[in-house]
């Protein structure tokens, strides 16, 4: 049977500690493959209003890039996103919507469209 897990105190200046250990995690010993470096990834964080964002990306190491930059790996807007917006984009761009979203996200729409 597992222990317990230990209350641990948050050290450093980040209130976010992506490195917790779980107590259900394996103590066998796997291969790590170290990932290539090809350049800091940049992230246009302009559409949201969470701080919780803005966080994680600082924790991650990415650079936030100014609000009127287009040309970020990564784009993250809170609200919906148009199409042509979407296929603006490019091949090394991410973005955290995709098109037709609201009919599988909202339950009222999700049913509707399983019952076609």
């Amino acid at each position: 049977m597992p222990s317990l897990p230990q209350e641990r105190v948050i050290q450093g200046p980040s209130p976010l500690d992506l490195n917790t250990e779980l107590p259900y995690q394996s103590t066998m010993k796997r291969k790590v493959r170290k990932k290539k470096k090809k350049g800091t990834i940049t992230a246009n964080v302009a559409g949201t209003k969470f701080e919780i964002v803005r966080l994680v990306i600082d924790e991650m190491g990415f650079m936030k890039t100014p609000d009127e930059d287009e040309t970020s790996n990564l784009i993250w807007c809170d609200s919906a996103v148009q199409q042509e917006k979407i296929a603006e984009l490019q091949n090394y761009q991410r973005i955290n919507h995709f098109p037709g979203m609201g009919e599988i996200c909202r339950k009222d729409f999700l049913a509707r469209n399983m019952t076609k």
